[in-house]
């Protein structure tokens, strides 16, 4: 008797290239600091995500009408307004109220803009916390989408 092939992945380290997912998860980036945006680009792309970028509000809703997207990460401070209006934007549109949304910053937040962040129901992590910390959120809310929501 032939064993049953499985074609579930065992979960692994997170290393660059180590990682084993069935198709590339589509991250869209908003920062307006185009260093930051190169950093996650890249860093998310040796982890085995497609990356999708934006700096400024605009295109990021342009990107989010035209292609089919896993998760956003925002930035809280933009040069022209802030990505909180991005997530409100999401969270009211129904065919984008399901994403993942991580709001990435460097800033020391206020109570209320971090309860903001929590009514809309995104992650909130630090930029100084890294790439691993970015990784790790991404995984486990692609990986159980539902149980956050």
């Amino acid at each position: 008797m032939t064993p049953v092939q499985s074609d579930v992945q065992e979960p692994s380290a997170i290393t660059p290239g180590r990682r084993k997912i069935r198709h590339k998860p589509t991250i869209l980036v908003l920062d307006d600091d185009i260093a930051i945006v190169r950093w996650l680009h890249t860093s998310l792309s040796s982890f085995g995500y497609e990356v999708l970028d934006a700096t400024e509000p605009n295109r990021t809703l342009l990107l989010l009408a035209s292609f089919v997207v896993d998760a956003v990460i925002l930035d809280v401070q933009l040069e022209a307004s802030s990505g909180l209006d991005v997530l409100e934007f999401i969270r009211s549109e129904p065919s984008l109220a399901h994403l993942p949304v991580i709001v990435l910053t460097g800033l020391e937040l206020t109570h209320e803009r971090e309860e903001t962040i929590r009514q809309g129901h995104a992650h909130l992590i630090q930029k100084s916390e890294g790439i691993d910390a970015v990784v790790t959120t991404l995984d486990g809310l692609l990986e159980y989408p539902d149980k956050t929501w």
